[in-house]
């Protein structure tokens, strides 16, 4: 219209049938707004551009008297309050004098393609302030000609989260970016509360650009839809992890949620093999789907065997810090090796029970499946436990005693086939007064016979020191062995749990509750025994 014009728009339906028979009427309504450049369908409706609206309410119809300035394009979009809900409809407008209205016809919809996606608790990485911003889907798009093209996403939860997207330009793309460099940004959405996000972006048809749907913080799982409009055909399609990290995921459940090192149970922890052709430099990124917990890792040598022992800080290579994070990280120089290294992820404090991922990435741009490669670690120790106790009787100190150290308890150990064991002697207290110097003795006898010292040989020891535990690792052949957990001095008291490791299923451990004679020199098996194994 050539002058300001007041128009009456009216919004009527018919009752539709509910699934109980009943006739009801939806909640319809209507906007009016200024409508945009182009003569195709409105996408966006922002709140300047509203110029009015009916108030939704379930009745056969709806009115509002609208005043409309002058040489203005207008676009009136009626709809019900809950979509989905189908009907016919009539729309009418009253007003002096002449008014031009027209139905946008179907040669004027937009060329369209949409995608739905979903975060994960692995994949919500959160938008570019955190490190695992590039966890989150990616989506490659192409257009056949450069123009003007307008990019939705949207959230069908009702409890909104804060929602946006990264748009990148890229020569080329068959996998997931590791970085999103601002120079490669050519559009991002506002991050907001809402339903929806959307932006507009110039997009040339002989680059490549990747959309990167995210929440404002990591953590927040849920699906979504991602929708591209434009005047030209467009192709939309979910990138394929990268191939520049090894990725796994894993989780803490029961006894294998161990704790950091500073707990005996840090051992039952997952653990993963990383095997390196060739030296690299490499970054572990350890993460977990919130940051509620304090998680880290360990990184030690092995040989191919699952980790049972860690003798001392030199055997730790490299440590992601304990933090309260969504990820940790280590960046760290490997040597080429034909042994495995070994992951081992872990909370700070044992018994928290969660899911987590790992990933290996390395530098240099040398794809990692030709250098490295990720493996669970499922090498299986077989494992045999005693516990028992010092105490009045059985506590005869270590070999410096000469005259009682074999009245300490004593384990048999019967290895029927060759093989490597680890022995870890732990106590449940190792501060004063609880707790004691402790160490053990693994002994043979030179010809059959009685326990003395004349008759024994030494095969290896656990040292003594006010910890824990203390461990020992060696190779034995077939035969009979025997165990002497001890105090360092004499007459020291207090329980014990002796474990052996072995590579070899094939061994039996059993307490001998010795009964000292001729002053602890020689020793003989009692009928009955006081000790219990587990």
């Amino acid at each position: 219209a050539a002058e300001e014009k007041k128009v009456m728009i009216t919004l009527q339906q018919e009752p539709h049938t509910t699934s109980s028979g009943d006739s009801e009427y939806y909640a319809i309504g209507f906007y009016v707004a200024i409508a945009g450049t182009s003569d195709r369908r409105q996408l966006v409706m922002v709140k300047k551009d509203l110029v009015a609206k009916a108030k939704f309410e379930p009745k056969p119809e709806v009115s509002c008297e609208v005043t409309l300035p002058p040489n203005t394009t207008f676009v009136v979009i009626p709809c019900t309050f809950s979509p989905k809900s189908e009907g016919p409809f009539t729309i009418s407008f009253t007003a002096e004098g002449m008014i031009n209205l027209s139905p946008l016809p179907p040669s004027k919809e937009w060329k369209y393609i949409g995608c739905s996606g979903e975060w994960d608790w692995c994949s919500a990485g959160g938008c570019r302030n955190h490190s695992t911003c590039t966890r989150n889907p990616q989506f490659l798009l192409r257009v056949r000609r450069s123009g003007d093209f307008t990019i939705l996403l949207s959230q069908p939860k009702e409890d909104f989260e804060t929602i946006g997207f990264y748009v990148l330009k890229v020569k080329e793309a068959d996998e997931c970016v590791r970085e999103l460099p601002s120079a490669d940004i050519v559009t991002k959405a506002d991050f907001g509360r809402s339903s929806e996000a959307v932006a507009t972006a110039t997009l040339d048809k002989k680059m490549h650009y990747i959309i990167v749907p995210c929440t404002f913080d990591p953590g927040y799982t849920g699906e979504f839809k991602l929708e591209i409009f434009g005047d030209s055909d467009i192709r939309l399609k979910p990138l394929k992890p990268s191939t520049q990290e090894v990725f796994l995921q894993g989780e803490w459940a029961g006894q294998s949620a161990g704790g950091c090192i500073n707990t005996p149970l840090w051992r039952n922890n997952p653990q993963f093999f990383l095997f390196m052709q060739q030296t690299g430099k490499v970054n572990i990124s350890l993460g977990q789907g919130d940051n509620d917990d304090s998680i880290g890792f360990y990184v030690v040598k092995t040989n191919g065997h699952r980790v049972i022992v860690i003798d001392s800080k030199e055997d730790i290579l490299g440590k992601g810090a304990f933090e309260k994070k969504r990820d940790v990280n280590c960046e760290l120089t490997l040597e080429q090796s034909k042994d495995p290294y070994c992951i081992i992820p872990c909370t700070f404090k044992p018994n928290i029970e969660k899911k987590f991922w790992i990933s290996v990435n390395l530098e240099g741009g040398e794809k990692p499946k030709n250098v490295l490669n990720l493996l669970p670690c499922n090498y299986v120790w077989a494992k045999k436990s005693i516990r028992h106790e010092w105490k009045d009787g059985q506590s005869g100190g270590c070999r410096n005693n000469e005259a009682t150290w074999l009245q300490n308890p004593i384990c048999k150990l019967d290895a029927e086939e060759s093989g490597d064991i680890i022995v870890i002697l732990s106590q449940p207290h190792c501060k004063e007064p609880e707790g004691n110097s402790i160490g053990f003795y693994i002994v043979k006898t030179k010809s059959e016979g009685p326990l003395t010292n004349a008759n024994v040989s030494m095969v290896g020891k656990g040292a003594f020191r006010r910890d824990y535990e203390v461990s020992a690792k060696l190779s034995l052949t077939k035969g009979i062995y025997y165990i002497i957990p001890c105090t360092f001095k004499a007459g020291g008291k207090g329980g014990f749990t002796l474990t052996i490791y072995s590579s070899v299923p094939s061994f039996e451990l059993q307490a001998e509750n010795f009964v000292p004679l001729h002053g602890g020199d020689q020793l003989t098996d009692p009928t009955s025994s006081s000790s219990s194994s587990s």
